[in-house]
């Protein structure tokens, strides 16, 4: 620290309680440093350091952290002052090489309601931990006349890297806790602006409040931590991992500070909760934890075995069955249970692997197993071992983390599409601890990754292609999505058309939309059905025999359906042809707009001419299209329009549907003269000017996108 810059200087006078504090805000100058003096006689002095040592009491730094403008806030009992004496107070600019301006203040601070052990904030044990936000804004060091036993961690490193010189400086605060009738619980500290802290714990006995202090606190043994570990440098106790015997009912004291190196004194916010050491929910088998499958990667899902207990040979649901563990397990080997799907594509060159990772140093065993009770949870698991069970061979960590197991599984040993129960223990007497596990194939699957067409990336199609792709989640329930980057087609011969089902031959009905031309598709979902159980779908392009283009590049991923936000509905239409038209919001008859009349002979087969054939459909499964009619003039009787909720395929036969129509209550078309479909002309079109007014899909399993059909047949005269 630099002394020789220009200083002015300030006084203030110790009030009669409470805590001093100055704090400078740099305008014009900066690098100012503080510092606090006193003197018997203000213009003789002899001018002295606040503490009369070389250090002193002074800031360079903000009282959040470093590089902010320098403040102090302290305690004036601490270093005997007495109330009306008089504290100097210099302010120098610390480089000398700068002159400007600032503004100073003092303030009468208070110390936060638990610096000091009487007045510790008393916390609740509950489960789920639900951490509290608490700050040291202001924190003194423990009072003289207090006998507090020095902490054991959590030293910042010179000049106090002795429990002896640290303990009476640090920035503490204080907080309590009843013990809960598990006997045992688990304090965890969570970052706010301080992210290095320490922690320790107290018994206490005899008077601990002042002035008149005359009791003392003890940490006990064992109660001291700094530091979680992979990345984490906030404290963690768990009494029945340190091995601390507690009785339900005490009360515990605990001691939390900031302890990062030459940052002990800063002030800030941090998070703390208290949780009875209850066994975790996955403790046994009907508790298992679904993990999800990763495609060729591990996705590491953070866990733990902490506080579990023994899953015997039999377990609840009561006459539920386990065989007994491989190897030589401890009396206390604190197993966890998860389940995992085996996915569809695991075969003999793409296993099911379950691996591995601790957090700290931890040795563990895994066993995989199968329910063949024909029952399950919560009525009766018999489970029975499924191949060898691993100590060892995790490949997470570096290097790999030799004392984790790893497991994998390849058919016939295992069946696709069947439940597994995955069990992990320590083979070292009550070991426990945080570690996390992961489920992957070793190779990923055809949902996922980026497609072309025959050129590649950079090529041409060819002609008279004609291919098919299929795409299908691994997990039922969840869907494919295709999202196109590129496309160029040869507008009106060359297509790509899409459905919504897991093998061919291409079913009409399930056709989601048919795509030429140079517009990039919107993002294509599929549909979970009793018949798609995990939302395939199927691509299929073809290309004619003269001109080609680039083609086309869409990427694919696997997730749960889309969750619809209602008033977000955007609607796509699907022509007789299959060709898919996005983002629709007002449609025509096929006259078109501006008063042009519909065509005559629609569904006229001797005419061969088919009937206008349209879908519309959400492009968000879980909504439903609304149709209002604003216009609307059908020949009456000769004439008719069907309306279907539902997405009914071009051919379908109308008779076939009509419990899907949304029926008009006319009677059947006068004029019917070999239409295409039915035989027989069905009731209920509409006709005449009136009009259906507004109509709403419904979504059902059968109908997810919300989808309306509509369909108009015409006599050979007179159109609207």
């Amino acid at each position: 620290m630099n002394f020789s810059g220009n200083d002015v200087w300030y006084s203030v006078t110790v009030p009669a309680s409470g805590l001093i504090g100055v704090e400078v805000q740099e305008s014009g100058v900066c690098a100012t440093g503080i510092g606090l003096y006193t003197a018997p006689d203000c213009s003789a002095g002899p001018y002295t350091w606040l503490t009369g040592t070389a250090t002193g009491v002074c800031s360079i730094d903000g009282l959040g952290g470093p590089n902010g403008d320098p403040g102090i806030v302290f305690d004036p009992a601490n270093y005997g002052l007495t109330t009306g004496q008089t504290v100097y107070i210099r302010v120098w600019e610390r480089n000398n090489n700068e002159n400007g301006s600032f503004t100073i203040c003092a303030y009468n601070a208070q110390a936060p309601v638990n610096d000091e052990p009487c007045g510790a904030i008393l916390l609740t044990a509950g489960d789920p931990c639900v951490p509290a936000e608490y700050n040291t804004v202001n924190a003194q060091p423990m009072p003289s006349g207090l006998t507090i036993g020095p902490m054991t961690c959590g030293m910042p490193g010179t000049p106090y890297a002795l429990p002896a010189q640290w303990n009476p400086v640090a920035r503490d605060v204080w907080f309590r806790v009843v013990v809960p009738p598990t006997n045992n619980m688990t304090v965890t500290l969570f970052a706010g602006t301080l992210t290095d802290m320490a922690m320790s714990w107290y018994r206490a006995t005899g008077n601990i409040c002042g002035p008149a202090y005359g009791g003392s606190l003890t940490q006990i043994t064992g109660a001291c931590h700094d530091n979680i570990g992979g990345g984490n440098n906030m404290p963690r106790i768990n009494s029945s991992t340190s091995g601390i015997t507690l009785t339900a009912g005490e009360t515990i004291y605990i001691r939390v500070w900031n302890r990062e190196t030459n940052a002990y004194f800063y002030h800030g916010t941090f998070s703390i909760c208290v949780t009875p050491n209850n066994p975790p929910p996955n403790d046994n088998p009907c508790g298992a934890i679904a993990l999800e499958v990763g495609g060729g990667e591990c996705i590491l899902f953070p866990t733990t075995n902490e506080n579990a207990t023994n899953t015997g040979a039999s377990f609840p649901p009561t006459g539920s069955t386990v065989p007994a563990l491989c190897g030589a397990p401890p009396a206390n080997y604190l197993d966890v249970w998860y389940t995992v799907e085996v996915p569809l594509s695991v075969s003999g060159t793409n296993p099911l692997i379950i691996d591995t990772d601790d957090v700290l140093p931890l040795n563990f065993a895994m066993a995989a197993y199968r329910d063949v009770s024909g029952t399950g949870c919560p009525t009766l698991l018999t489970l029975t071992a499924v191949g060898a069970c691993s100590t060892a061979g995790s490949t997470q960590g570096t290097p790999p983390n030799a004392t984790m197991p790893r497991l994998s599984l390849v058919p016939p040993t295992i069946t696709p599409g069947e439940t597994l129960y995955i069990r992990v223990w320590t083979e070292v007497n009550n070991q426990q601890g945080p570690f996390s596990i992961c489920a992957q194939t070793a190779n990923p699957p055809d949902c996922t990754g980026t497609f072309y067409d025959s050129g590649g990336a950079a090529g041409q199609y060819q002609n008279n292609e004609s291919q098919i792709r299929f795409h299908c989640a691994e997990k039922a329930g969840d869907v494919v999505t295709l999202n196109f980057t590129q496309f160029s087609l040869e507008s009106g011969y060359d297509f790509i058309r899409i459905y919504n089902q897991p093998t061919g031959p291409a079913n009409p009905a399930n056709l989601i939309g048919s795509y030429t031309g140079n517009t990039i598709p919107n993002q294509i979902s599929g549909t979970v059905t009793a018949s798609n159980p995990n939302g395939c779908l199927m691509v299929v392009f073809s290309s004619d025999f003269i001109i080609t283009g680039p083609g086309y590049t869409y990427k694919v991923s696997c997730g749960p359906p889309a969750i619809a936000v209602p008033g977000t509905c955007s609607v796509y239409s699907i022509s007789a042809s299959g060709l898919n038209t996005p983002n629709v919001t007002t449609s025509f008859d096929p006259g078109g707009q501006g008063g042009t009349t519909y065509p005559g002979n629609l569904g006229v087969q001797n005419a061969g001419i088919a009937p206008y054939h349209i879908r519309y459909c959400s492009n968000t499964p879980g909504e439903a299209v609304t149709m209002n009619f604003t216009s609307f003039d059908i020949e009456d009787n000769f004439d008719g329009l069907y309306i279907f909720d539902g997405n009914i395929a071009p051919g379908t036969d109308l008779s076939t549907v009509t419990a899907q129509q949304i029926n008009s209550g006319n009677p059947a078309q006068l004029t019917w003269s070999g239409p295409y479909n039915p035989p027989v002309a069905p009731n209920g079109a509409f006709w005449g000017e009136s009009g259906p007014g507004t109509i709403t899909a419904t979504v059902s399993g059968s109908n997810l996108n919300g989808c309306l059909t509509l369909v108009l047949y015409s006599d050979a005269i007179v159109s609207g």
